[in-house]
């Protein structure tokens, strides 16, 4: 490795972070877990490979998964905070599955590593099973919401891919008008506000496609609680419902965070969101993943529209490669304040181990532009330090 990268691997050990993205489940839930707990609430479950309860099968299925990324950094976080220097294996098993217990012992332990081995000053909780909630640590996590229920209020049936549906999570009458919904809505947006969230944010690329398109009202009225709409109906209330959305967050100055990329894939890369970045230049827009496997769609769109910023919260641990294309490529088209980074995990143990392949990535990436003679290491230290850190304060935390 380069001394560049290594000065930079040094500095970026001392920052402080903003972690855009989290979400971390509720305290009870870190409380007497092993390593199956964590296995089964990581992104290496996403791989499909069962691990058993046998001896073969778990040295089958660390055969399969030893290279995936997911797994990759789950495990060197793992080594790092139980001190094992071995890597995982069949033979050791019980090994770390007794140190992840014993730490564990300590209820504050998940908070530990999020606070001082992982540096984050805040963290940006998306706990969709509670929208909006803070889980209990005001100082610490700070709430997005999750506003994909809303555009399922077609009927009083409907339900996002998380099972939220606005008339049973808040009570709602079946009898509302399409002008009342809205602005119950509106006002449900606004006191979370209100009471401290800092950003909308959409899922919407798991349960739906992301051309929205501008349609006008009379259209999305056809698919409001009418139980002969059809799928164009439908949509066009979706549609309307988000645009509308698009409007309270230009309103009341909060970004809208926007899952793009991975999801259901059909129609879920970011450039099907150009006709509505366009049609709102007041909402600001970020773009979470990179769109992967899209990644140019979010470059495009850095380049042509100051509105849009991009996180590569997860990208680290879905691919370095691509994170580091993607990286170069934001670095040469877009503007400094317009990069971030979140974890997008449900435990510490991964948020540590997606913030050491997001460091690595970084590092590496302004190595080069430094070995290039593109930057010096001052101007590589200070994007660093806006990636992790400045972008997001001002972002989301401006005054």
């Amino acid at each position: 490795m380069s001394a560049a990268f290594l000065n930079l691997q040094e500095f970026n050990k001392h920052l402080k972070i903003i972690n855009t993205h989290c979400h971390h489940l509720p305290d009870i839930e870190h409380q007497h877990i092993g390593l199956d707990f964590i296995l089964n609430k990581s992104y290496v479950s996403w791989c499909k490979v069962d691990y058993g309860d046998t001896f073969d099968k778990k040295s089958e299925f660390l055969r399969l998964v030893r290279f995936n990324a997911y797994f990759h950094w789950l495990e060197k976080a793992l080594c790092e905070l139980c001190g094992i220097s071995q890597n995982l294996t069949a033979e050791n098993w019980s090994i770390f599955d007794e140190k992840i217990q014993q730490l564990h012992q300590n209820e504050n332990y998940h908070l530990e590593i999020l606070q001082d081995r992982c540096g984050y000053e805040k963290v940006i909780l998306d706990p969709y099973w509670n929208p909006g909630s803070d889980e209990g640590h005001p100082g610490f996590f700070t709430p997005t919401y999750r506003i994909n229920m809303f555009l399922y209020g077609f009927n009083t049936q409907a339900q996002d891919h998380n099972g939220n549906n606005p008339y049973t999570v808040y009570g709602w009458e079946s009898s509302l008008t399409f002008d009342e919904y809205l602005a119950k809505m509106k006002e449900q947006i606004k006191e979370h506000i209100q009471s401290g969230c800092v950003a909308m944010k959409s899922a919407l690329a798991y349960d739906r496609g992301l051309d929205f398109c501008e349609t006008d009202k009379e259209k999305a009225k056809r698919g409001f609680l009418n139980p002969n709409a059809n799928a164009e109906d439908i949509k066009a209330f979706q549609d309307y419902v988000f645009f509308e959305i698009c409007n309270i967050a230009a309103e009341y100055n909060v970004p809208l965070q926007c899952h793009t990329g991975l999801g259901k894939l059909e129609k879920s890369n970011a450039m099907q969101m150009q006709e509505v970045i366009e049609k709102n230049p007041q909402t600001r827009f970020v773009l979470f993943h990179g769109s992967y496997p899209w990644i140019q769609d979010l470059c495009a769109l850095i380049h042509n529209y100051p509105n849009v910023y991009a996180d590569i919260c997860w990208l680290p641990i879905i691919s370095g490669n691509a994170c580091e294309t993607l990286l170069k490529e934001l670095i040469e088209v877009g503007t400094t304040d317009r990069i971030t980074w979140g974890c997008d995990t449900w435990t510490s143990e991964e948020s540590f181990g997606a913030l050491l392949a997001a460091k690595q990535v970084v590092a590496k990436v302004f190595a080069e532009y430094i070995d290039n003679f593109y930057l010096s290491l001052v101007d590589a230290q200070e994007f660093n330090r806006q990636i992790f850190y400045e972008n997001a304060k001002n972002l989301y935390f401006k005054s």
